[in-house]
């Protein structure tokens, strides 16, 4: 700081004698700032002085006053800056004075000036958002300002990396698409950063984490120039060296960048799976595993506890792996079958049944995730019926060995756990049954009563079946009587036979023990009569078994209204003023009307549909009927299950689960377009979900849906591949013009050196010293050809895998187009033969 100081007084013309006047005397000082016009003598000395030693004394005394003046030093010194870092590039003391100027020119964050007396320490205040963009754009209109930066992150000079990445960052935050842009117009700037992940400096690596954060954030080009680059690998190698989930702020940072590399890109998704990076996974979780009790050591040599930071991070992993296996995901069959593969799914189950000691919101959001691992996948499903593991109790005692679809039940019905914890044990076995015909139709079989006594401990389908049985019938608990209802709702949600299984389930009658009566039945009318706090949660349920049921299902329908308390009950329940009404009761309400609209709709035509339109049009009207359900779909309880985050609700918040939810709106949909329609249309009209004589759909006609599901989704895959081969096509356009530009200035600099050389051999006249300077020059430009050429070997072998890549991407589209016409002459087939 004395020198700055020095060369302050030198330059600015104050001398003084009194040596003793220091920066760190200024604290009595009230006028600390320099004018315009010294600021610009100052800078024109970076340019124009001839001496070394001026320069360098004009740049410490302006790095001096660039906290204090930042909008003035940039605006003159941005030519001299970069002109010195392209100059005096071998010079460290000069770079990093230069790098932390422009470090503080771009911080948001200034010393105030003057400073007050009473103060000991300048305080700090904000730059507007306008000069630093003002200052920004100054400083991106200077030529090779971007490059000149990134030439110095190869620096073998730690501070130097480090500031110039500091810069960079600076320069995204105030401006993030031009920087991004002038990123990807320097050859090899993506490869310098991404180098940067190679560090051993752990403030360097810091910094740059950060940086590529920031970097690859709403920008496809970015991101996959970034997964060419081979970053994966680089991340994982980092998270690996920092110790897995328990390395702290640096592997959140690797996390984070994995997330946004991975969200909405087919093609890094693709990338990610054929790289080794799954196993990657696995072998987080297997980490995991170790670490949940202390007594097994982990791998590695990895030590680690479940605090703030390592929760996080395990968090950020399960996201990672839930945006991978997203419902929306096009790539998402591909990556259940690679984690399956990769064993990474089968971690996550052991680990979901063996999870007694992680902290609450990890054993929350790891059920979630084990759900949507097998979420529309039979094949990655039937893992799941097949996986058992030994799970732990609370007290490291080992149990037996039991499939995780009856631990599942089990946990679900426990009242131990806790009330969050069970919702997301729903949510996972609602994910095991979705389109899962074969595990819909074997758990409801499973329903019976049990004979004798039950054994204590639950090991098989058929005790769990026992157990959710005893749960549906026992109205005393709510809680459990609701979750197994809702789960018996998603077990014939989907499957005609599971429906015809469940409706052929009968109990035993508790006024006469020799009597049998339909298991469905005896639920609605135990609903109807429960009494006490839960009672609503109980009638929830139970509506939430009927109106799935009763969907495409006329024969069950039939048996619903045979008792005639069942539509006396719907129809009091619908004719309630909702404005009036709690939202537990809105959506008691809005479940009545919706169910006696699914009746009215699914029911064959006769005496039951007719009558059921007469009461939905006289005695409880269109518009309270619209208004019931329009006023339950809206209200905030319900709002609440369409969102994936449902599962970290509190209880209180939870009346209906996201499946359940998604069928109430499509089932709306369906009746507001049929109630347009006069009286007389609506009971003439029959769905096409049944045939008239009482029988399930027609198996033709579920292939014929079938494929044309299928002939959509390839259309989209088609439509997929064709955008990825576009934005191939300019990725590699973008790369020729940089190769192109690079091989251009290579040789224009050889040509430069070699007229140089030239001169000075026709200046020599005399062998002496020179001659041996000579040679040595000759010699490194013979090494810089020889780098040249291969660079130049490097960029040809790139543009061969483009080739190649183009190539494959030509055979995957003539693949899928023979798909497509295979599948529609299929279907022309199917249509003939119906």
């Amino acid at each position: 700081m004395n020198i700055l100081w020095d060369a302050y007084k030198s330059i600015s013309g104050k001398v003084n004698t009194n040596v003793s006047e220091r920066p760190e005397d200024l604290s009595n000082k009230r006028h600390r700032t320099l004018s315009e016009d010294e600021i610009a003598l100052l800078c024109d000395r970076l340019l124009t002085s001839t001496l070394p030693d001026d320069r360098k004394q004009a740049l410490q005394t302006l790095a001096f006053i660039a906290p204090y003046q930042p909008y003035e030093v940039g605006s003159f010194g941005f030519k001299g800056f970069i002109a010195l870092l392209q100059t005096e590039y071998e010079d460290e003391a000069i770079c990093l004075c230069v790098l932390q100027a422009l470090s503080e020119i771009f911080s948001p964050f200034k010393l105030s000036d003057p400073r007050p007396n009473d103060l000991p320490t300048p305080q700090k205040y904000t730059v507007s958002s306008d000069k630093l963009s003002l200052l920004h754009s100054q400083f991106l209109e200077t030529g090779s300002s971007i490059e000149a930066l990134l030439s110095l992150v190869e620096s073998n000079n730690s501070n130097i990396r480090f500031y110039c990445v500091q810069v960079v960052r600076s320069l995204l935050e105030i401006a993030k698409e031009s920087t991004q842009e002038s990123i990807l117009s320097i050859p090899r700037g993506m490869q310098r950063i991404i180098d940067l992940l190679g560090d051993t400096q752990d403030h360097v690596l810091s910094e740059s984490l950060c940086l590529l954060e920031l970097l690859t954030s709403a920008n496809s080009t970015v991101q996959k120039l970034a997964v060419y680059e081979n970053i994966f690998d680089q991340l994982f190698s980092i998270m690996v060296r920092e110790g897995y989930c328990g390395g702290g702020t640096l592997v959140s940072t690797c996390l984070r960048i994995l997330s946004t590399l991975l969200s909405g890109s087919s093609s890094n998704q693709s990338s990610f799976r054929e790289s080794a990076s799954f196993s990657q996974i696995s072998v987080f979780i297997s980490v995991a595993l170790n670490k949940k009790d202390s007594s097994p050591p982990a791998p590695h040599g990895i030590q680690w506890e479940w605090d703030f930071v390592t929760t996080s991070n395990f968090m950020l992993l399960l996201d990672i792996l839930r945006e991978l296996v997203s419902i929306s995901n096009p790539e998402r069959e591909s990556n259940q079958m690679a984690l399956c593969r990769a064993q990474a799914t089968e971690a996550v189950l052991t680990l979901t049944l063996q999870d007694w000691a992680l902290p609450h919101e990890i054993k929350v959001h790891l059920r979630a995730c084990a759900g949507e691992l097998l979420k529309g996948n039979p094949s990655v499903g039937e893992l799941a019926s097949k996986f058992a593991a030994q799970n732990t109790s609370s007290d490291g005692a080992k149990s037996r060995y039991r499939p995780a679809v009856v631990s599942w039940i089990a946990n679900l019905l426990d009242n131990r756990h806790h009330p969050v914890y069970r919702c997301a044990t729903l949510y996972c076995l609602g994910c095991y049954l979705y389109r899962n015909a074969q595990a819909q139709q074997v758990t409801v079989s499973k329903l019976s009563q049990p004979q004798g006594t039950a054994h204590p401990f639950i090991d098989n389908l058929l005790a769990a079946g026992a157990l959710l049985l005893g749960a549906l019938m026992d109205t005393s608990d709510g809680i459990s009587n609701w979750l197994a209802s809702l789960l018996v709702s998603r077990m014939i949600c989907d499957d005609a036979k599971a429906k015809s299984i469940f409706m052929t389930v009968k109990v035993v009658d508790k006024d006469n023990s020799d009597k049998t009566v339909p298991l469905h039945l005896k639920l609605l009318r135990a609903g109807f009569e429960c009494e006490g706090v839960h009672c609503q949660r109980v009638r929830c349920g139970q509506f939430a078994i009927a109106l799935t049921a009763s969907i495409s299902c006329p024969e069950y329908i039939e048996s619903f209204l045979s008792e005639t308390q069942n539509l006396a009950f719907l129809v009091q329940q619908s004719q309630r003023t909702v404005s009036y009404l709690q939202a537990q009761d809105i959506i008691l309400v809005g479940l009545s009307s919706l169910l006696l609209g699914v009746c009215m709709y699914y029911s064959f035509p006769g005496d039951h549909k007719s009558a059921l339109a007469h009461v939905l049009h006289y005695t409880i009207g269109m518009d309270r009927f619209s208004t019931n359900i329009d006023t339950m779909i809206n209200d905030p309880f319900f709002c609440s299950a369409l969102k994936r985050e449902q599962k970290s609700l509190p209880l209180e918040m939870v009346w209906v689960d996201q499946h359940f939810a998604e069928l109430c709106l499509a089932e709306r949909d369906t009746l507001m377009s049929v109630m347009t329609m006069p009286l007389e249309e609506i009971i003439a009209n029959q769905p096409s979900a049944h045939l008239t004589d009482k029988q399930t759909p027609n198996t033709y006609q579920e292939k014929i849906e079938n494929q044309k599901n299928e002939i959509i989704r390839l259309r989209h895959q088609l439509e997929d591949l064709s955008k990825h081969k576009e934005k191939s096509r300019e990725v590699k356009s973008a790369e020729e013009q940089n190769s192109s530009s690079m091989n251009l200035r290579l040789k224009r600099e050889l040509h430069l050196e070699l007229q140089r050389l030239k001169k000075e051999i026709a200046y020599l006249k005399t062998p002496d010293e020179n001659l041996l300077t000579i040679k040595r020059a000759i010699k490194e430009v013979k090494s810089n050809i020889e780098k040249c050429k291969e660079e130049q070997k490097l960029l040809v072998a790139k543009l061969i895998e483009r080739d190649e890549e183009k190539i494959i991407l030509k055979r995957k589209l003539l693949s899928f187009g023979d798909t497509m016409y295979n599948a529609e002459e299929f279907t022309r087939e199917e249509d003939a033969h119906i």
